[in-house]
């Protein structure tokens, strides 16, 4: 359905209209899991489409974002996908310190080995 973004006007229109209201449609604050599902499907269809290049994508989002009559809605589930993205990459950084504090300790190792030791 992704790759008929830039078919004639009648699948082009219905394209949008799917894609709008599936992911540009503002979540209600206390459904988070509803949001996450939602920013990580636009994650999932752009990395299985990676092959393809990423002007359908860029195509798609410029089609139904940037009009020009602003719209709110649309401004706001923006928003709400990029925070709860932004979130989920810093939840997944937080997660990565233990796993680097264990392997941490070779390169200290290491530099203890290899390095100029001091006097005590």
């Amino acid at each position: 359905m992704i790759r008929r973004v830039n078919d004639e006007d009648g699948i082009k229109k219905l394209v949008h209209e799917v894609f709008m209201k599936m992911w540009f449609t503002p979540v209600h604050s206390h459904d988070a899991g509803l949001l996450r599902n939602k920013a990580l499907l636009i994650t999932d269809i752009v990395a299985a489409n990676r092959d393809h290049g990423y002007e359908w994508i860029e195509q798609l989002f410029k089609n139904l974002i940037d009009t020009s009559v602003p719209n709110p809605q649309v401004e706001l589930a923006c928003k709400q996908i990029v925070d709860c993205l932004v979130q989920h990459v810093i939840l997944f950084e937080q997660d990565k310190p233990s796993d680097a504090a264990k392997s941490s300790g070779q390169p200290a190792t290491i530099n203890s080995i290899t390095g100029p030791k001091t006097k005590e």
